[in-house]
């Protein structure tokens, strides 16, 4: 009504909704309505034909969309200058599920990558990055509480004598084995002969023994009657504390000489790593290392001894330790060098590759240990067949979020891990954030949801966007029961409980939606539910799916009327703004029944999600069913009751919604000005295609490395000097790759002079990553047909030729060797033809040996040419 209302006072109406599938799906059923009042409604779902001419969509009355799509047809309308919007005004935006738009994603901002050339050349980068954290993680250990790092195999000492590696490990106090061993020798005699002559020490050990709190030597029986310090007893004692009859001997002597206390670690295949039994008894306690100062610790690995160094940050010495690996491997690109044992760093990217390499290997980090297929991602087989990373929406929406990519390498990252093909690292240009978009429609935003939050939520809200609320009474009383919620302790108790409920609730009739936290869990639930059913016999009539929006049997079984004894299991996707249908039936028999098998990350979202239940006044009930286990939360609650678990989310909810207020949007203005500032010098700077795209480029690297390097503000001023400096001078690209670009499109137009000097200028700029500079070059030398131009052309061809083998077909046979899983999977070249030592081809393997025979094919291109260059006359060279 309040869309109709507007757009019949002559104004454009944006309808923004949670996601593309709402939107879609109400733009259709409210169609009719409109059509009522002589109104035009779509949907933003339809693509941009053609450049210049705006979508057919933005012509409607009423629009639905999400804010992204909103966004980045803002983007390509202003930035990209395609005229996507047409004419259509900011005038009056309604926000459906408001707290999700506003609160939930009140951080978001919508960004366009562009596609960099030259930026493949990082893959590289990313690979040795994802090898060497590889090594140093599978070289981690916890012992006692303690991380440790098993140090390289070059530190190993493959010897009988474990005194050898403590001569290494400890001060260097000995030079070897034998004069180590004399010194114990000669410090345990002393030492006997003190104690036995010392009264101190005859009494201290009398003490002991009398209290029974120091063993006897072996073969003396029980004490019947306390002993006195000149007892034969003690001279026994002494001389047993400072004999050297077996490894635990020499090790405690080793200690007390050294002043370092000594453990010695093995392998246990029940237990996992111990104390080695050889070298310690069963009474060693850790307590006795308080005696010393330092401590080393040692492993025994298949008669091995090696080091273990002790960690007290993991992440920062896997950085430090990672980061000097890759260094070793890489070197910038060198006009003066024709040595190539490094992988080459383009040099336009030296300073990009040198300040995003800590950031890159956190990723590394981060898509090693945190991120979870079908959880946070889902693999995904596009159009052309190449499977693909994915990111989902799992905490709020349950979305998944098809043409988005992670930024800093983790995209990357998990590309290597999951032996897929790999992309190129793009930065995002142009962006605009939730703040900035809702905020253009001024006085005229409106909003509405069931699940608005709390106080600090509402405050945020009134003050970021000047908006005011106001509840509106409920249409029909609301009949909704929730149940008591159930905090089980492992998985298995998790499953049971959720299998129970559902049992039990069947049996009434009832049809039952269970979401879960993500797609795996829904793969648990669903195999452990299914598997029970068929124990049981039929109690449940139909169990479906609901994870993915592009999969038309799992949605259209969330379309459908639920029928009695139906279940549903979904993730978030099934939550917010779903509008579940239930058969006659199933109303009369008490309703839906939604099981939430998670906590959800705040009081709204878990509203949204218990809300699909009892929907226009019909009777539903509730449930959380909360496996301890894996909740985030289980470490800092103090008991397991649901109040508990929801006092420490709503905790980190309450900071979440203030480090919005205090951090977030402060950021989110400042990014938007140095970028709307940015928009202004380039429209300054007119719309010559390879200069803008060179702009654009340095531009996106500079504000990358604003976010890179929040500590250190950088200053946009100068840059934007700069910029126009360069341009007024005409060197305003730095990236050899777009003179190339810019030469084959003078070649193009037959302008072989220009041509020559674009790839003379990107030659310039870098040789080493030159090789389709000379190329192309000796085709425009060619075609130009001037005075000497076959040799010039030979030599142009044959440094295209060297640089293809000794650089990018080196870099692809390294890069193959490091990203393989196995190890084993290698390539070699044999004769320039491909050989693979193992026929497993991934995604990953695919797209390098696709690569090469590309470059192959360029190279016996260049070989064909040299052979014919000097066959012709030179009127027939001209048509060569």
């Amino acid at each position: 009504m309040l869309a109709a209302y507007w757009a019949l006072k002559g104004k454009h109406v944006d309808i923004v909704t949670s996601s593309p599938i709402l939107a879609e799906r109400d733009a259709k059923e409210f169609s009719k309505f409109f059509q009522l009042f002589g109104l035009t409604c779509s949907d933003l779902g339809e693509i941009q034909e053609v450049k210049g001419t705006p979508k057919a969509c933005y012509n409607k009355h009423v629009l639905y969309g999400d804010a992204s799509s909103y966004e980045g047809d803002i983007l390509r309308h202003e930035f990209g200058l395609m005229n996507t919007r047409g004419q259509r005004k900011f005038d009056v935006v309604i926000i459906d599920e408001v707290d999700s738009m506003l609160i939930d994603q009140g951080g978001h901002s919508t960004r366009l990558v562009d596609k960099m050339p030259a930026m493949e050349h990082l893959q590289a980068v990313f690979i040795a990055i994802h090898q060497h954290l590889q090594f140093f993680m599978q070289r981690l250990f916890m012992f006692e509480d303690q991380t440790f790092l098993l140090e390289a195999a070059d530190d190993r000492v493959n010897i009988s004598d474990y005194l050898d590696v403590i001569v290494r490990l400890v001060a260097n106090k000995y030079e070897n084995v034998a004069g180590l061993k004399s010194a114990i020798e000669k410090f345990c005699q002393i030492s006997k002969l003190a104690e036995l002559q010392s009264h101190e020490a005859r009494e201290a050990i009398t003490t002991l023994v009398n209290a029974e709190k120091l063993a006897l030597p072996d073969g003396l029986a029980p004490l019947s009657e306390p002993i006195s310090s000149d007892s034969k007893i003690i001279d026994n004692l002494i001389a047993n504390r400072w004999s050297l009859n077996c490894d635990k001997d020499w090790l405690k002597c080793c200690e007390k000489l050294l002043d370092v206390k000594i453990r010695i670690i093995s392998v246990d295949a029940t237990e996992g790593l111990i104390h080695h039994p050889r070298f310690h008894g069963d009474n060693d306690s850790q307590t006795d290392s308080e005696m010393y100062d330092q401590s080393v610790h040692l492993i025994e690995i298949d008669s091995n001894f090696y080091q273990l160094l002790r960690v007290e940050d993991q992440t920062k010495l896997i950085q430090t330790r990672v980061r000097a690996e890759v260094e070793k491997m890489f070197a910038i690109s060198n006009n003066d060098t024709t040595e190539y044992d490094h992988l080459q760093i383009p040099r336009h990217l030296s300073h990009f590759y040198q300040s995003k390499l800590n950031t890159w290997i956190l990723s590394a980090i981060t898509a090693q240990c945190n991120v979870r297929e079908n959880v946070d991602y889902l693999i995904k087989t596009d159009e052309f067949g190449f499977k693909t990373i994915v990111p989902i929406d799992y905490e709020s929406t349950g979305v998944i979020q098809d043409g988005t990519v992670w930024s800093d390498g983790l995209h990357q990252f998990l590309q290597i891990k999951c032996q897929l093909a790999v992309t190129s690292e793009h930065l995002a240009t142009n962006f605009i954030s939730n703040l900035s978009f809702f905020r253009r429609y001024k006085k005229h935003i409106y909003g509405l949801t069931g699940t608005l939050g709390s106080s600090a939520e509402k405050r945020l809200l009134m003050e970021t966007y000047n908006v005011d609320t106001v509840n509106v009474p409920r249409f029909k009383d609301k009949k909704h029961m929730y149940m008591t919620d159930i905090v089980t302790t492992s998985t298995n108790n998790w499953l049971s409980a959720i299998t129970t409920s559902v049992l039990c609730h069947i049996k009434q009739n009832r049809s039952i939606l269970l979401i879960c936290k993500s797609i795996s869990d829904v793969d648990k639930v669903d195999v452990y539910l299914k598997k029970y059913v068929t124990k049981m016999g039929g109690f449940i009539q139909k169990i479906d799916r609901y994870t993915r929006s592009d999969n038309e049997e799992e949605t259209s079984a969330i379309l459908k009327k639920m029928e009695p004894r139906t279940v549903i299991i979904a993730t978030n996707l099934a939550g917010r703004g779903t509008d579940i249908k239930l058969t006659k039936e199933v109303i009369q028999s008490g309703g839906l029944y939604v099981c939430i098998t998670f906590l959800p990350t705040n009081l709204r979202v878990e509203h949204q999600a218990a809300g699909r239940a009892s929907r226009q006044g019909q009777p539903g009930t509730s449930q959380l069913i909360i496996n301890a286990e894996v909740d985030g939360l289980y470490e800092n609650v103090k008991s397991l009751s649901p109040q508990e678990f929801r006092h420490c989310r709503d905790m980190v909810e309450t900071k979440r919604v203030d480090k919005i207020m205090r951090q977030i949007v402060p950021e989110l203005l400042i990014d938007e000005s140095n970028f709307n500032e940015y928009c202004n010098v380039r429209q300054s700077l007119g719309r010559k295609k390879r200069s803008l795209d060179a702009i654009d480029e340095r531009w996106g690297i500079q504000f990358d490395l604003s976010k890179t390097n929040k500590s250190n503000a950088m200053d946009f001023h100068s840059f934007f000097e700069k910029i126009k400096k360069d341009v007024d001078s005409g060197d305003e690209i730095q990236n050899p790759y777009h003179h190339i670009l810019k030469g084959n499109d003078y070649n193009f137009n037959n302008k072989y002079n220009d041509a020559q000097t674009s790839f003379d200028s990107a030659i310039a700029l870098d040789k080493t990553h030159a090789s389709n500079a000379y190329y192309y070059k000796a085709f425009s030398i060619i075609q130009n047909f001037q005075s000497g131009y076959k040799k010039q052309a030979e030599d142009s061809l044959r440094e295209a030729f060297k640089l293809i083998q000794n650089v990018n077909i080196s870099s692809l046979l390294v890069c193959h060797t490091m990203g393989s899983k196995s190890g084993t999977n290698n390539i070699t070249l044999e004769e320039n033809k491909i050989v693979q030592s193992n026929e497993q081809d991934s995604d990953f393997s695919k797209q390098i040996v696709n690569k090469i025979s590309i470059l192959q094919v360029q190279l016996k291109s260049i070989q064909n040419s040299l052979e014919n260059l000097y066959k012709y006359k030179e009127v027939e060279a001209e048509m060569l």
